[in-house]
């Protein structure tokens, strides 16, 4: 099927009776098909984003989140597109600067992937968090992609694999001491 642009003019006489018309036809069926599959590919690229159980952002060299997926706007009970342009620190730490051991900084300054595993307080959570560098034409970081996992619950396990060891290690000492 061909899809048009359609340009057309017409010249009138003194009683303005048209007494000619002109115009151009061009071709667009491959710029709008080129169109149409960007367009799903954005969408599908969106929904595969928001479909992702971890809480992935995009933060800038300000520290601003540029993009945040519908799990990490759920974490603070809101929607993605009021998140855009806050800046993380404030956000997830409550605090006025980024933490001393932020991932974002490290891997801004390194140029490569970083780590870390923290309890946030204003989450109340285990967080294992990983920051991936995004580079500019010219090899330069100019943002990163955290992917956050809440391992709180493998937090508490372990403690319980532990208090319970633990226990067992009492009740061993007991028997063979007494």
């Amino acid at each position: 099927r061909l899809i048009a642009f359609v340009r057309g003019e017409a010249d009138f006489d003194a009683s303005g009776k048209v007494i000619s018309l002109h115009g151009t036809v061009q071709d667009i069926t491959e710029r709008k098909r080129t169109e149409i599959a960007l367009q799903h590919a954005a969408e599908e690229w969106r929904k595969t984003f928001d479909s992702i159980t971890d809480m992935i952002s995009i933060h800038d060299k300000d520290n601003r989140l540029t993009r945040v997926n519908k799990a990490f706007a759920s974490a603070f009970n809101t929607i993605p597109e009021k998140l855009i342009g806050k800046h993380c620190y404030e956000l997830v730490h409550n605090t006025d600067k980024p933490p001393v051991y932020c991932p974002h900084a490290l891997t801004l300054t390194r140029k490569t992937p970083g780590f870390s595993e923290e309890f946030e307080p204003n989450l109340n959570k285990w967080l294992n968090i990983s920051t991936s560098p995004l580079f500019d034409e010219k090899g330069e970081v100019v943002a990163s992609v955290h992917a956050v996992k809440d391992i709180t619950e493998l937090k508490r396990a372990e403690r319980s694999r532990l208090e319970a060891a633990e226990r067992h290690t009492a009740i061993l000492k007991t028997a063979f001491d007494g």
